[in-house]
């Protein structure tokens, strides 16, 4: 009896942690899908969507919802603001980027952040 609803609530906690991940996928500016490269080995590919950019006056939200090691999350963030002023021709971005993120963890000499979203400050272009 004891073992079967150990059993019922590392299920459970299993269940909460997959729905998470899932949700949080889908608010994310960031997507990811496990693919199998030529020879044989399988690798993560990530791609960016800007579709979930919150904008509202001069300011605009990318929202990622994300933790990950900066040296790949560097260049996805990168991916994002340059699709942000493609779709947005008419803005000029006033200042650096701020890229809200918060320190996970550390395993294994690796540092992880847990990466919010970008916030972007702009104005109509001059012309």
């Amino acid at each position: 009896m004891r073992r079967t609803r150990l059993v019922l609530l590392m299920a459970f906690f299993g269940l909460l942690s997959c729905l998470s991940a899932c949700s949080q996928e889908s608010n994310s500016a960031i997507k990811s899908k496990v693919i199998t490269n030529k020879s044989g080995q399988q690798e993560i590919q990530y791609s960016t969507d800007i579709g979930l950019t919150k904008t509202l006056g001069s300011y605009s939200y990318i929202p990622i919802n994300r933790d990950g090691h900066p040296s790949y999350m560097n260049i996805l963030i990168l991916e994002l603001l340059n699709k942000f002023e493609d779709a947005n021709p008419h803005l000029e971005i006033l200042e650096q980027p701020r890229i809200d993120k918060d320190f996970a963890s550390s395993w294994g000499g690796r540092d992880t952040h847990q990466y919010n979203g970008i916030w972007i400050r702009h104005r109509p272009r001059q012309k």
